[in-house]
């Protein structure tokens, strides 16, 4: 997880992504690493992290703030996608949508 993290890092800052829950719009669809196959690859090793650290500490309340982050993560991720609805972008990202998974790579 952490190889990947850090790729995925060196390509948000190169493209330089917005902060979520800001009300810019985005300008740009980035396809390349992890994107090509995951929308949302940070929240993915993320959301792998918070579980394999729930597992291996074998509790009910570690999975429990778990799943309330893959929630909030979910909600994070959705607030991302509708901002593409508002620019020209939109029926670029559907398609895009119809190839990459939210959080895990499509099983095409």
């Amino acid at each position: 997880l952490f190889f990947l993290f850090w790729k995925t890092a060196s390509i948000v800052k190169k493209n330089q992504f917005s902060i979520v829950y800001s009300n810019d719009l985005p300008n740009k669809i980035v396809c390349e690493g992890l994107y090509k196959k995951i929308r949302h690859p940070f929240y993915m090793i993320y959301i792998l992290s918070y579980f394999f650290s729930a597992l291996s500490a074998n509790s009910y309340l570690c999975i429990c703030l778990a799943l309330l982050m893959v929630a909030l993560y979910y909600d994070a991720a959705k607030t991302e996608e509708n901002k593409f609805a508002a620019t020209d972008l939109h029926n670029e990202y559907m398609s895009y949508k119809k190839t990459a998974g939210l959080f895990w790579p499509k099983l095409n």
